[in-house]
């Protein structure tokens, strides 16, 4: 929990503000440790920063894991939303998919740029996505817009990086990995987590699977066409397969990065699979921390992720890991580790899978990840700090329609 520290008897250095969009909203887990991340970060630069939430969702879930920080709405206060522009020059667009196929999201985050300009705001990205390598022609129009308006951008993977680089030019676009890895993920972990069902000396992996059973349109945006229905129970079988064969010498714990789009769905149908077949995983269906879920990750054997932040909070916490990359933040973030032997498709065999994790379990954690890891937290930590050197206030915003 990150607490609002007094304001009595100190000079207040600046007032960050935070305008947080709609999927923020929801109580996915990697979301929330980007939202916890940008908090610690200004607090790092200015221990009194005032920091405001403006989102456009139902933001309820959230309340108490920021103390100190205010929630306004942006669409029933647009008022306060343009005085928090005013009293600001930079709207930092921060984490997340912000660059996304969908029409809508699009025209959300160019009205709130815009509005951003016109206050006299500077508008800057900093360790943003793009959903896809090519856009539709309005969407691209679009993101030219907004680009058009920003003063700087940072990507955190090389395929976004060569959409903007074609929409923009190179000159104008950096990298910067996740803000997730910011945090002292360790610390988070302190607490060991230990679901119901697992013994405490038992080994186990953590396998957290996005919901590729669903039918999402984000997921339809981010899987190849070609990732149809029969696809997917491929994939489920696979899995299934791969399960069996690590069940025998680790317990499988099936960990939901996100219980509102019900990743627990493809812990169940593992199960109903390997009934009388071999041992059954633990399927985990509470809404879990960040806290909960580094302490649980922490303590695995090896870590098979799906979910961005799944990959991120376990090579932060330099455990063996392998990627099924559904999109292309995650293979992203694989290779620039220089772990794409690691990273699989979701058109993976059960062999290519098992073989990578097992390969995985033997040899442990790569030893270029502990340096890079730490380069990324002196990048990320230096940008946050060059805000310092803004005249003003400071206004952070965190988008991610998908």
């Amino acid at each position: 929990m990150i607490a609002g520290p007094s304001h009595a008897g100190h000079e207040r250095l600046r007032r960050a503000y935070v305008v947080w969009g709609a999927a923020y909203a929801s109580p996915n887990i990697g979301d929330m440790a980007i939202a916890v991340a940008i908090v610690d970060l200004l607090r790092r630069e200015d221990p009194y920063a005032e920091i405001a939430f403006v989102t456009s969702g139902n933001y309820d879930a959230h309340l108490a894991a920021y103390d100190g920080v205010t929630i306004v709405d942006a669409w029933r206060q647009p008022v306060h939303l343009l005085r928090l522009l005013r009293a600001s020059r930079l709207l930092l667009v921060a984490g997340g998919v912000p660059f996304c196929d969908s029409a809508a999201s699009l025209l959300r985050f160019l009205v709130l740029a815009a509005a951003a300009r016109a206050a006299g705001a500077d508008v800057r990205v900093l360790a943003s996505s793009a959903a896809d390598a090519r856009l539709h022609r309005t969407n691209e129009a679009l993101c030219r817009t907004i680009l058009s308006l920003t003063s700087s951008i940072s990507l955190r993977d090389r395929k976004s990086m060569r959409l903007f680089e074609r929409l923009q030019g190179a000159d104008a676009i950096g990298f910067i990995p996740d803000l997730a890895l910011s945090l002292d993920l360790r610390n988070q972990a302190t607490s060991r987590f230990r679901p119901t069902g697992l013994g405490d000396d038992e080994p186990y992996i953590v396998i957290a699977p996005r919901n590729f059973l669903a039918d999402q349109s984000y997921l339809r945006t981010h899987f190849a066409a070609s990732f149809d229905t029969p696809k997917a129970h491929a994939l489920l079988a696979h899995l299934t397969e791969t399960v069996e064969v690590l069940g025998r010498d680790h317990r499988i714990v099936f960990l939901p990065m996100n219980v509102d789009e019900d990743d627990g769905r493809v812990g169940r149908r593992v199960s109903e699979e390997i009934a009388g077949r071999g041992r059954e995983p633990i399927v985990i269906e509470d809404r879990l921390s960040v806290e909960q879920a580094c302490g649980l990750i922490a303590g695995a054997d090896l870590v098979v992720g799906m979910r961005l932040h799944a990959v991120i909070f376990a090579i932060a916490l330099e455990r063996p890991t392998v990627a099924l990359a559904y999109a292309g933040k995650v293979a992203g973030f694989m290779e620039w580790l220089g772990l794409a032997q690691d990273t699989l498709p979701l058109t993976a065999s059960s062999g290519q899978l098992l073989e990578a994790c097992e390969r995985r379990l033997a040899e442990g954690v790569p030893p270029q990840v502990p340096p890079a890891l730490d380069l990324a937290r002196q990048q990320i930590a230096d940008h946050v700090a060059a805000l310092r050197h803004q005249p003003a206030t400071s206004l952070l915003a965190l988008r991610d329609p998908a």
